[in-house]
């Protein structure tokens, strides 16, 4: 075990490539534009990663147990609409969140069941799960927005600390949390060696179908909360609510290091793979650029940031 913690900090410092990237696109922002390196939109940037982050930093588990989760953006949804539906009818806040909370964890572990138990394919699973949420979401509200709900639980989303963001200060203390637990944890270590190698992590005496259940229930955790924020944001609840952010989360999470072959990857690089997706959509937004444009050139990073990945592991394969 002793090992293990040694190798941590050599995970952290092959984020430098992440890190010079962030930087040369923060500096190309700055000087063609006057409004980029500025508090407000430093403060922009922060609240419109969030959800994109704490929705990262489950996939993280799951990713790096060698395993994909294609449900947050509905979860989002479905959250969002769920807290709504029971705060117009006098629940108490305190008890709507962990209501919902513990929603998310049970459309966690019903994934993990799923893949470990039944041995289906996560990909698969976790799309159907999607629609399905994506779908109640839909039935529930007849396609409608939902508002009226209480500035205590928008607060999560648009409420400020400080005159700092309630939304960046969750996200940055659930990176904080959940980066101990990953890399300073034995769970932690257990999910390396799971994604790692699991027919050896299974020999070793692991039960890697607990290791990666467990990964699902975080990242349903995980969603959940980021559908309170995104509620919160939002002012309202809505059925296209986090329309794809899953897939942004699992970008930035190519573009910090982590591995979709499972084993390798970490949280300080997820959050900085997310602030790359998000200061890019910032900047390019600043310039004027048309947001189909925009769209194109967020997947092009997206695609060479994949495409990096596999050479990289080819390599190390060779």
């Amino acid at each position: 075990m002793k090992k293990t913690y040694e190798k941590v900090p050599v995970r952290i410092k092959g984020l430098l490539p992440t890190i010079v990237i962030l930087v040369i696109m923060c500096a190309f922002f700055t000087i063609v534009t006057d409004s980029f390196l500025t508090y407000k939109n430093i403060k922009n940037v922060l609240l419109q990663t969030a959800c994109m982050s704490i929705v990262g930093v489950g996939l993280t588990f799951v990713v790096i147990c060698g395993h994909f989760d294609l449900s947050g953006g509905s979860v989002i949804a479905l959250i969002g609409i769920l807290a709504a539906k029971m705060l117009l009818a006098g629940w108490n806040t305190g008890l709507v969140i962990v209501l919902v909370v513990i929603i998310g964890a049970l459309i966690g572990l019903f994934n993990g069941l799923c893949v470990t138990r039944l041995r289906l394919v996560s990909f698969i699973v976790t799309l159907a799960t999607s629609i399905m949420a994506g779908g109640l979401a839909l039935a529930i509200t007849s396609g409608k927005t939902i508002s009226g709900m209480p500035e205590n639980f928008l607060w999560f989303g648009s409420g400020k600390v400080g005159g700092f963001p309630v939304a960046a200060i969750l996200m940055l203390l659930l990176c904080v949390v959940f980066h101990f637990v990953l890399s300073r944890t034995v769970y932690g270590h257990k999910v390396y060696a799971v994604g790692g190698n699991s027919d050896a992590a299974h020999l070793a005496g692991i039960n890697t179908k607990n290791v990666v259940t467990l990964a699902f229930v975080v990242a349903g955790c995980l969603n959940a909360v980021a559908g309170i924020v995104m509620a919160g944001r939002l002012g309202c609840a809505l059925s296209t609510a986090g329309s794809g952010l899953e897939m942004n989360a699992l970008s930035g999470l190519v573009i910090g290091g982590t591995s979709m072959k499972g084993g390798k990857g970490n949280i300080i690089g997820t959050l900085l793979g997310c602030l790359i997706i998000g200061t890019l959509t910032n900047g390019l937004n600043l310039l004027n650029v048309s947001a189909y444009w925009t769209d194109f050139v967020r997947g092009l990073v997206i695609f060479l940031a994949i495409t990096f990945d596999a050479i990289r592991w080819f390599m190390k394969k060779e």
